[in-house]
C-alpha cells in the first residue's frame, strides 16, 4: 500500500474544508430557530390589517390548494389500494385515511402560513371596510340588561352586619391563641 504524499493530503483537506464551508453557508440559522416563520407570520397578520381583501384572496388559494392535494391524496391511495387487491370499501376507508393525513399535515402549513390571529385580523377589517354598521347610531345601542339583585337593602344589611359580628368573633379567637 503507497503512502499518500503532504502534497496529496494536502489537497484532499482543501477539498473536504470547501465541502464543508459550503454545507456551513447552506445551513440558515435564523429558519433554524423560526425567526423566518415569525416574520412570514408578521407579514401575513399586517396584510391582513392592511389589505384583508389580497389577504382572503391568498388564503383561500392555499385552502383550494389544500383541497386539491388532499383530493389527489385520496385518489391516487385509492387506485394503489385496488391495485393491490383490496376491496371497495377496504380501498376506500384506507384510503379516507391516508387523505386525512394529508388533510392534516396540510392545514399545519396553512395554519403556518395564515396564523388564525391574522384570520381574526382579516375578519374583523373586512367587516369594517364593508361598512357593515352603515347608519347604526352609537348613541342608540343599549347594553344588554345586568342580572338584577333580588336582594333588598334590608337583606344586604343584615347580611353586612353578620360578617362583621363573625370577623369581630374570628379576631377575638385568634388574639387568644
Amino acid at each position: 500500500m503507497a503512502m499518500a504524499s503532504a502534497a496529496d493530503l494536502a489537497d484532499a483537506f482543501a477539498k473536504l474544508e470547501s465541502k464543508m464551508s459550503a454545507s456551513a453557508t447552506g445551513f440558515d440559522p435564523l429558519a433554524s430557530l423560526g425567526i423566518d416563520r415569525e416574520e412570514k407570520q408578521y407579514s401575513m397578520r399586517l396584510l391582513a390589517m392592511t389589505k384583508p381583501a389580497e389577504y382572503g384572496k391568498q388564503r383561500a388559494a392555499a385552502f383550494t390548494k389544500m383541497k386539491a392535494l388532499v383530493t389527489d391524496s385520496f385518489n391516487g391511495s385509492y387506485k394503489a389500494f385496488m391495485d393491490a387487491g383490496y376491496s371497495a370499501d377496504q380501498a376506500k376507508a384506507s384510503a379516507l385515511a391516508a387523505a386525512e393525513q394529508t388533510r392534516q399535515v396540510q392545514r399545519l402549513i396553512v395554519e403556518q402560513a395564515f396564523p388564525s390571529a391574522a384570520n381574526a385580523i382579516g375578519d374583523a377589517s373586512m367587516v369594517r371596510e364593508a361598512d357593515a354598521f352603515e347608519g347604526v347610531n352609537p348613541a342608540t345601542r343599549r347594553s344588554a340588561p345586568r342580572k338584577s339583585n333580588s336582594r333588598t337593602a334590608a337583606q344586604r344589611a343584615a347580611s353586612a352586619r353578620k360578617g362583621a359580628a363573625t370577623r369581630r368573633r374570628n379576631a377575638k379567637a385568634k388574639a387568644k391563641k
